[in-house]
């Protein structure tokens, strides 16, 4: 009994102690626990902290780097504008020069424009009396085609027109002009100068038109058109001369109807009948060279078509040939002539 009252009480004790030593060692562990969780929390704000040095330290270098670049921009400009100043200053005393040259030269070029003016202004209208007469040679070769020199009464230029056989059928007067307004008294003096050369018609070769009128016309017995028409005008009214001498010819000695004649030249209907016949003329000519465009696109369409047809041919018979080799008999029509091998 006094063995296991002893037993008893050997065991209390030691489960006392072990109580005990398990008590102390949990009262370690939350120790040890707690100081580690602080120190995780330290480590943690520790590296917020670094985190947030870091992106000062960024924020910081790139307000530096800006700052940096905005004084060095500022530097540059300040250079520039330093240099600019030192131009300006090494030239301004030329500029001074230059401007009180250009101020007493002012009045003499001034002077020399309004000279060179009506200079150009005679050169221009002598250009194109030239242009005239070198169109009508090139393009009526077998009419006679007289300038009327400078100073001499009458119109720049007389035509006068002769028939396959060599007779003279007509007379048509130039008169060229080129300015910048038109003037009425141009027509009568033309007129005029239709009369004194016994001519039949009389054109007014112009760069302005008078006023309601854009194009060719007849105005009080005279053919008014730019020069870009002229080759036209030109040539409908010609034949209209012949057709004209065919009839005289036909009615001689018939004074009546040589006046009937003269009226139909210079009326309105005859008039009506060249436009129409200038018109006709015009678009013959345009779609001659509509036509002539077309076909020579067709013509390259075709040969490009051709040469690609040659080029694939001459790939597929190359191809067959390289298979069969020997055995491919025939001629071959793309093979180089005897000796182009070597």
């Amino acid at each position: 009994e006094a063995l296991r009252k002893k037993l008893r009480e050997e065991k209390a004790r030691i489960q006392k102690e072990t109580e005990k030593d398990y008590g102390d060692r949990i009262k370690n562990l939350k120790a040890k626990l707690e100081q580690f969780s602080k120190m995780q929390m330290e480590r943690d704000t520790l590296e917020l902290e670094l985190q947030k040095a870091r992106a000062e330290m960024k924020n910081q270098q790139e307000k530096i780097r800006l700052e940096m670049e905005k004084e060095m921009l500022e530097k540059r400009r300040e250079i520039e504008k330093q240099a600019r100043m030192q131009l300006e200053e090494k030239y301004d005393l030329k500029m001074r020069e230059l401007k009180i040259k250009l101020e007493e030269q002012k009045k003499l070029a001034e002077e020399m424009k309004r000279r060179a003016d009506q200079g150009s202004m005679q050169l221009q209208g002598e250009t194109q009396e030239l242009a005239i007469e070198q169109l009508l040679q090139d393009r009526y070769p077998r009419d006679l085609i007289k300038e009327v020199k400078k100073g001499a009464r009458g119109a720049d230029c007389i035509q006068t027109v002769l028939s396959a056989s060599g007779r003279e059928c007509g007379k048509i007067v130039y008169e060229s002009k080129r300015t910048k307004n038109f003037s009425n008294s141009w027509i009568e003096k033309l007129k005029n100068d239709r009369q004194e050369s016994k001519a039949d018609i009389a054109v007014l070769v112009t760069q302005v038109f008078p006023k309601n009128m854009k194009r060719f016309g007849l105005v009080d017995g005279v053919w008014i058109c730019h020069f870009s028409e002229l080759e036209s005008v030109s040539f409908v009214l010609r034949e209209m001369l012949i057709r004209a001498y065919g009839y005289r010819a036909a009615q001689q000695n018939k004074g009546e109807k040589m006046e009937i004649l003269y009226d139909y030249l210079t009326s309105s209907e005859f008039a009506g009948s060249v436009q129409r016949l200038m018109e006709t003329y015009q678009n013959m000519y345009d779609q001659l060279q509509k036509e002539k465009r077309a076909m020579t696109k067709l013509w390259k369409e075709r040969e490009k078509q051709i040469q690609t047809m040659e080029i694939n041919t001459a790939e597929m018979f190359g191809a067959i040939k390289g298979i069969a080799g020997k055995e491919l008999r025939g001629i071959d029509p793309f093979a180089l002539p005897e000796g182009g091998e070597e």
